[in-house]
């Protein structure tokens, strides 16, 4: 699969979920592949999918609504210049890294108000 290859979950459950892919992969009517023009960064492209939820908002069906590859084929999203989507992407990419360390650092904050909350029960404070 291409680089500029984008796969989107299209069945209950993965409905809404993005990826790229730089291997070849095979798929199936749960799984929609939405290829790329040299226009499109991919991390951009995958980005903007995930925080609009715009998949996930453009839906049809009844008790289990699926996504179509009509509806996927008339998403209307911006595609401004190259170089802006590509500083988007690595401006978004900051972000998650910054909310995993982040997310790290809560974890450890968590044990050590545990390991207090444990050592002044048992009266070694």
């Amino acid at each position: 699969m291409p680089a500029g290859t984008v796969l989107g979950g299209s069945m209950p459950g993965d409905r809404g979920r993005v990826a790229t892919l730089g291997i070849e992969a095979t798929t199936n009517q749960a799984i929609c592949c939405i290829r790329l023009g040299e226009s499109i960064d991919s991390p951009y492209f995958v980005t903007l999918l995930r925080l609009g939820s715009t998949l996930l908002l453009r839906r049809v069906g009844g008790a289990q609504p699926n996504l179509s590859q009509d509806l996927i084929r008339s998403l209307s999203l911006p595609i401004p210049p190259l170089p802006l989507q590509q500083e988007f992407a690595r401006r978004i990419a900051a972000v998650e890294r910054m909310k995993s360390a982040h997310r790290a650092h809560l974890a450890e904050l968590d044990a050590l108000f545990a390991s207090l909350q444990h050592r002044a029960f048992r009266g070694e404070l």
